[in-house]
């Protein structure tokens, strides 16, 4: 370890690194470049030097943790800019007041909403997190995932599960099959993919009609059946009450 801390206060002797910030609106995501202000500059013109200016470094390449991973910075995030042979680079930092907080072991990744300023990070609107436990302390491991107003999992075929907060609707979808749960009228329709509301195969009033129909053909048996065994002199047959959302039930008829 102390050999390590040697090395690190060594290099740093030697400005290998310079610390600065993203400056807002200068992120090209198709060659993955920022421009970054140098924190040592910013810092004499914050100090009230009118005669300082902040030095900016142009186009800057960020560097990725792996190949297909890429993280597009607003502006205003900590970077450490690493020069080299081929130029210079940009490593993305977290500070105290912006670190996603993943505890030893963890794997956080948070979206913020826009820096309110220069150093100033936006709240989480969502993130993904593979957390320790399930529940504390239970050894455990999750995978805990928050969506601002649209989850969407869906395979290369287009099967999945959307989850729309804006529409509030919840969508699965399997081969031609949908299922569409809607919170606004606590209804649920079963279709094709391709078919509008309308034409669902199965709504709820086509649900309640077939539930009836039952409901009719089983009440014309137990009379016919009550008929041939009768329970006394006036006893009348059983009775099958409608079905409800709260459900049905089997009653004597009053008569």
């Amino acid at each position: 370890m102390k050999t390590i801390v040697a090395q690190v206060l060594h290099d740093r002797g030697h400005g290998m690194g310079l610390d600065g910030v993203v400056l807002p609106g200068t992120y090209d995501p198709s060659e993955g470049v920022v421009d970054v202000v140098d924190l040592e500059s910013l810092a004499q013109v914050d100090d009230g030097d009118s005669a300082a200016q902040p030095m900016v470094w142009r186009r800057i390449q960020l560097l990725t943790p792996a190949n297909g991973f890429q993280s597009g910075p607003r502006g205003g995030e900590r970077v450490l800019v690493v020069r080299g042979a081929s130029g210079d680079r940009a490593i993305l930092e977290h500070g105290t007041d912006d670190s996603p907080g993943a505890l030893a072991g963890e794997n956080h990744l948070v979206h913020r909403q826009a820096y309110q300023k220069l150093g100033t990070p936006g709240p989480i609107d969502a993130y993904i997190r593979h957390t320790n436990d399930a529940n504390q302390g239970d050894g455990k491991s999750a995978t805990r995932v928050l969506a601002g107003a649209l989850l969407s999992v869906l395979t290369t075929a287009g099967n999945g599960l959307t989850v729309d907060d804006n529409a509030n609707t919840l969508t699965l979808k399997l081969g031609p099959l949908v299922i569409l749960f809607k919170g606004a009228s606590k209804t649920i329709e079963i279709g094709m993919d391709g078919l509008s509301s309308s034409d669902a195969i199965v709504t709820e009033s086509y649900l309640q009609a077939a539930v009836n129909g039952v409901l009719a053909s089983a009440q014309t048996g137990l009379a016919t059946l009550a008929a041939s065994v009768q329970g006394g002199p006036g006893v009348p047959p059983p009775r099958l009450a409608g079905v409800t959302a709260q459900g049905s039930s089997v009653s004597e008829s009053e008569e």
